[in-house]
């Protein structure tokens, strides 16, 4: 389980052109990931019925995911990655193109072992990620409200932050969140702030199987429902959001801009 290894399965994984191929938002890719999620959890083994598409999403989900939310390695993170490599190598309707980077220690299992039997080598990958950290998106925004500017913040608390400070201003909830993509601002009913039990609104009210996606620990409340911002924000989202939030305000006294 080397570094080396895990570079190649990010670098297969991103190939994948899921937006075009499978669902064109990410909480859609979700939506039809959700019974393969849910079968990892219950069994740590990937579904013998999921076809090359499917498992190729999948893997495209996690590898988007760890990059934009995580800080452990791959295969750590998403120990899952590694037997989806396995499923589509060994799956008969995949194509040259679909398959993985070669992996010489594997044994050809498709139930990914479990990590604690691997100490030495997760540490060592671990040292490996640390050496990358540096070639992730590091851009920082502040928050602009009435010409006093915010500390500089990562994508997602930017998002968060400007989305609440134009609240604060009186701008509703519903206004906002047609700025935005249909996934990046969402309501549930009632005012609740247990994690928990937003979560779990989350999962029933809209379907999602991974509510930490947004920020269900830090809810916005209106009236009677309680709003939930997304958290995993890729660059451009980021500033697509950013700017289009100051767009449509611009008599709030609330922007944005870039940190140096």
């Amino acid at each position: 389980m080397t570094g080396d290894y895990q570079q190649q399965l990010i670098e297969w994984g991103h190939k994948y052109k899921a937006y075009a191929r499978f669902a064109s938002i990410p909480d859609r890719i979700e939506a039809c990931l959700a019974p393969l999620m849910q079968e990892w959890e219950r069994n740590r083994r990937v579904p013998e019925w999921a076809g090359v598409d499917l498992l190729r999403a999948w893997a495209f989900y996690c590898v988007r995911s760890h990059h934009f939310d995580d800080w452990q390695p791959l295969l750590v993170a998403y120990p899952q990655v590694g037997a989806i490599a396995e499923a589509i190598r060994n799956h008969p309707a995949a194509r040259k193109s679909d398959m993985p980077p070669p992996r010489a220690d594997w044994h050809g299992d498709v139930e990914l072992l479990i990590p604690s039997k691997y100490d030495g080598e997760i540490a060592a990958a671990q040292t490996a990620h640390s050496d990358r950290i540096d070639n992730r998106d590091w851009t920082r925004y502040q928050i602009v409200v009435d010409g006093q500017c915010s500390a500089p913040m990562r994508k997602r608390q930017a998002v968060r932050t400007m989305i609440k400070a134009l609240a604060d201003k009186g701008i509703p909830f519903p206004s906002i969140a047609d700025q935005l993509p249909a996934y990046g601002l969402r309501s549930v009913e009632g005012q609740i702030t247990d994690e928990t039990a937003v979560g779990a609104a989350m999962t029933k009210q809209h379907g999602v199987s991974e509510p930490k996606r947004w920020f269900i620990e830090d809810p916005l409340l209106a009236g009677e429902k309680t709003w939930v911002v997304y958290r995993m924000w890729a660059l451009r989202d980021t500033e697509d959001a950013l700017k289009s939030l100051q767009k449509a305000f611009p008599d709030s006294g609330v922007s944005f801009r870039a940190a140096n």
